[in-house]
């Protein structure tokens, strides 16, 4: 009942507060996906037509990204590499900001930075600003990874999903509906930097991110509760301790043996993002497919993740409750099963390649079917994330989950660099990531924490 001391105006009674949870997310994602999309292919093309010799495309800067049918986009090593060294700068304490604070801020602020250096890219596009643009270009890059850049973006995603999640197990599979929305927005958003004209695509990207912007402020609930952050200082860490964070994150007391096999294992396994262009570039060259459309080739893979994302997880997800039901310690058992099998699948699947289809035998259908099994064993991807949350959860350090999924997607964004490095085109793709699947297999097979830390490791942090 309003009082003497109340205003004169009416008083209205805004509701309850919206309760955060993953459908706030997906617009938000998918607008980010988008705008990334727009940006890398009209990035491209302007490096290409600035600064690359003529008659040469690409030149030495730049490697494949994507391939779909019309579209190729290609990734500007020397920025990324740029941005990724002072992202690292960065990324510590945004991700410990995140969870002291809450996720909204930390990621209004990369999509704010992402939104600016397309703005310097428009300006430097059709202004003079100076000599030698590429100066103006890098200082976007500093001030976009400063403000967090793609790594914090994808950490902050990744934190915000595992809040939201509203059972144990359903957080593999949301991590997997967060990869299918990334995939698919990023390109629709190639498509669309594609068709347009280079200035329209920057544009065009500026004004999805404004919107994305808008919507974080006015809308998207914050996911972090309060009491997720009981464990965690009140207070920033000293600078420099928030720097190292991604690295000394796996170095804590009682960690050491499981956190840091893991970190291992999570890095080999993103040495090998470069291997599904490489093996559809190697595909596409093979002259026994010449009867099948370029689209299908390009984009069967494709549709073979999206399958794995939101079809073959839950039903293993549904098929594990059924028999295990749906704790932490069957999240961290799923999430362990999921990994080891698919990677081991993918090992399978290189050496059948290799011991089968190589030349002089050949074995064209067997090639068909073994390619056809990589994309199936895409499920690794998001099942690493929900097994490092699940490790740390057993550790009794859920307040770290920022902190974690920054240095995952830290050391993940570097390993994919290399990546994109170390491939090369042919039957060394199968070669290469034969070794680098096993190796991260063996670092996984280790059980995780046991039910006896869970309490020991909670009173020591």
């Amino acid at each position: 009942m309003p009082t003497e001391s109340d205003p004169l105006l009416p008083h209205i009674d805004s509701g309850p507060p919206r309760k955060a949870n993953f459908f706030w997310l997906i617009p938000v994602v998918s607008v980010a996906s988008i705008c990334r999309g727009i940006s890398m292919f009209a990035r491209y093309e302007f490096y290409q037509n600035a600064f690359c010799p003529e008659n040469i495309s690409p030149c030495g800067w730049f490697t494949t990204w994507l391939q779909f049918p019309g579209v190729t986009v290609r990734m500007q090593m020397w920025a990324l590499f740029a941005s990724f060294v002072v992202s690292f700068i960065s990324v510590g304490w945004w991700s410990e900001l995140g969870d002291r604070k809450g996720r909204k801020i930390v990621l209004f602020c990369s999509i704010g930075g992402a939104m600016l250096i397309d703005l310097i890219y428009l300006i430097v596009a059709n202004m003079s600003l100076h000599d030698d643009p590429q100066d103006t270009l890098s200082l976007g890059v500093i001030v976009d990874g400063l403000l967090g850049g793609f790594i914090s973006y994808n950490a902050v995603v990744h934190a915000y999903t595992f809040d939201v999640a509203p059972t144990p197990l359903s957080r593999l599979l949301l991590f997997g509906v967060l990869d299918t929305l990334s995939m698919v927005g990023f390109i629709v958003g190639a498509a669309i930097g594609n068709a347009a004209s280079n200035s329209t695509a920057y544009i065009l990207s500026v004004v999805f991110a404004l919107l994305n912007l808008a919507f974080i402020y006015a809308v998207l609930p914050e996911s972090l509760k309060p009491e997720d952050a009981t464990h965690q200082t009140p207070h920033p860490r000293p600078l420099l301790k928030s720097i190292v964070s991604p690295i000394f994150i796996f170095f804590r007391a009682g960690s050491r043996k499981h956190l840091l096999l893991f970190a291992f294992a999570f890095y080999m396994y993103s040495l090998t993002s470069a291997m599904d262009t490489r093996v559809l570039m190697y595909t596409e060259s093979m002259r026994f497919i010449s009867w099948l459309p370029r689209w299908a080739l390009l984009t069967l893979p494709r549709l073979l993740n999206v399958a794995t994302f939101l079809c073959i997880l839950p039903a293993l997800a549904w098929h594990f409750k059924t028999k295990h039901g749906d704790t932490e310690r069957a999240s961290l058992r799923l999430a362990t099963a999921v990994t080891q099998n698919s990677i081991l699948l993918a090992v399978l699947a290189c050496l059948g390649v290799l011991v089968f289809c190589e030349p002089p035998r050949g074995a064209h259908a067997l090639y068909t079917l073994f390619v056809a099994v990589l994309p199936l064993t895409a499920g690794a991807g998001p099942a690493l994330y929900a097994l490092g949350g699940a490790y740390l959860l057993a550790l009794g350090r859920r307040g770290e989950i920022g902190a974690l999924f920054g240095a995952l997607s830290l050391w993940g964004a570097l390993a994919q660099h290399e990546s994109f490095v170390m491939y090369d085109d042919g039957s060394i793709s199968f070669w290469l990531s034969t070794w680098l699947f096993i190796i991260a297999l063996l670092l996984l097979v280790p059980d995780g924490p046991s039910a006896a830390e869970d309490t020991g490791d909670a009173e020591g942090v």
